[in-house]
């Protein structure tokens, strides 16, 4: 019998050491792919631009455009739900993919708001915008804060709008 527990115990034994390399391996890869996750940070995220109506209500699906002095375009976006436009990436990184930001010339690069219904707004860039970047994101910085007025409703509008008025497009062709 005493052969037998000795078998049991280095059985027991052996059982125990494959579990705990087993735990062991588990935790290390657990350590190992934290810290991956931990080097995927997200860059920051800048907030450029926000667009809102004349009541202060964000207007999404505003076409935001930048054009240089030929009148080529440069970069365009569409605002969020929120009315805002958001600018990707670290300080550093910016300087190259999006060079107009850190352009000391930036008087002659021009941007354009557009939505349907709304008056066209125009402006022309400050200069050096990378210098005004917060290092880490966020809502301070850049932000170019535009409020776009309601096309008026023009005459012709108007003449549509009352019933029985003679006019080309309510007679039968």
């Amino acid at each position: 019998m005493p052969k037998q527990n000795e078998n049991n115990q280095r059985v027991s034994e052996i059982y125990l050491l494959k579990v705990s390399c087993r735990y062991l391996i588990i935790i290390c890869w657990l350590v190992i792919s934290g810290r991956g996750i931990e080097a995927q940070v997200a860059p920051p995220s800048y907030t450029f631009i926000e667009v809102t109506d004349e009541s202060g209500l964000p207007l999404a699906g505003a076409a935001v455009v930048i054009y240089d002095a030929s009148g080529e375009e440069i970069r365009h976006w569409l605002s969020d739900d929120a009315g805002r436009v958001h600018i990707w990436g670290y300080k550093n990184e910016l300087a190259i993919r999006e060079p107009w930001l850190s352009k000391s010339d930036n008087r002659s690069n021009v941007l354009r708001i557009t939505r349907s219904g709304y008056l066209t707004y125009e402006s022309v860039l400050e200069r050096n915008l990378l210098d005004k970047l917060p290092d880490w994101g966020g809502e301070a910085g850049i932000k170019v804060k535009v409020k776009l007025a309601r096309r008026p409703k023009s005459k012709i509008s108007s003449l549509r709008a009352i019933p029985g008025r003679d006019s080309a497009h309510n007679r039968p062709p």
